[in-house]
Formats: C-alpha cells, structure tokens, sequence
C-alpha cells in the first residue's frame, strides 16, 4: 500500500519567500474554509520541515501540512 500511496504524490521543492496555505486540523463544517493564511517560507530545513513568519511569532511546520500557492 505505501508504494501505491507513494506513487500519486508530487515531489514539490520550498523556497524562501514562496507562499503556502496550511490546512486546518480537526472537523470542519462544509462552507467552513480548509486552509489557513496565506504564509511566506521564512527557511527550509532539510527533514521536510518549513519555518514561517508571521509577525513577531516564527513557527516550524511540516511540509505535508501546508500547499503552495500558485499565481
């Protein structure tokens, strides 16, 4: 099964600066939004793991979490 999961995924590379929305934990409503933000990459660490900015609060999430925004 982890092949067969593995094989939809798509690779995607963070940069510093791009921007991301990140999904919301829990049970939702319908109408209720799934994302949050939209975020910038403030660093890119190695394990998967990006670190945001937003305000004078920085907070580390993993990459599964959130999605890029494309413009």
């Amino acid at each position: 099964m982890n092949t067969q999961d593995n094989s939809r995924r798509v690779d995607f590379e963070y940069t510093v600066g791009q921007t991301f929305l990140i999904k919301k934990d829990g049970i939702r409503r319908k109408a209720e939004d799934k994302y949050v933000g939209p975020y910038n990459v403030a660093q890119v660490h190695m394990n998967g793991i990006i670190r945001i900015q937003h305000g004078t609060m920085s907070e580390r999430i993993n990459s599964r979490r959130v999605t890029p925004v494309f413009k």
